[in-house]
């Protein structure tokens, strides 16, 4: 005789209560196809957006605008360490299988940060 188990399908605790949330199935939200291809174009938008202002670097008219743009990234960047964390708890997002990324990632971000 086979039990079903249901998966559960909307955002929930862990019994450790350290994930906040969670995608059905277990994957978690960073998981989902859909933030990571997000998470790919946000890369390369502020990619180009580096190369454009290396481009346009003497164009002071510019510049407020770059500096707003530059903003906007690293509060996307900023929202995926987030979700990232608020998924893993900290332990588990600086301590689990992904532990060199995560910390790159974080370094990055927070300079990011620093610098705006």
């Amino acid at each position: 005789e086979q039990v079903a188990l249901q998966e559960p399908s909307s955002v929930s605790l862990t019994e450790e209560g350290d994930s906040m949330l969670e995608e059905e199935g277990g994957e978690g939200i960073s998981r989902s196809r859909c933030f990571q291809y997000s998470a790919a174009v946000v890369i390369t938008l502020n990619t180009v957006l580096i190369a454009l202002e290396a481009a346009y670097i003497n164009h002071e008219e510019l510049k407020d605008l770059f500096f707003k743009l530059e903003l906007a990234f690293t509060a996307c960047y900023v929202l995926e360490i987030v979700i990232r964390v608020c998924e893993l708890g900290i332990c588990g997002f600086f301590g689990g299988a992904d532990l060199i990324w995560n910390l790159y990632d974080f370094s990055i971000t927070a300079a990011g940060v620093l610098d705006a």
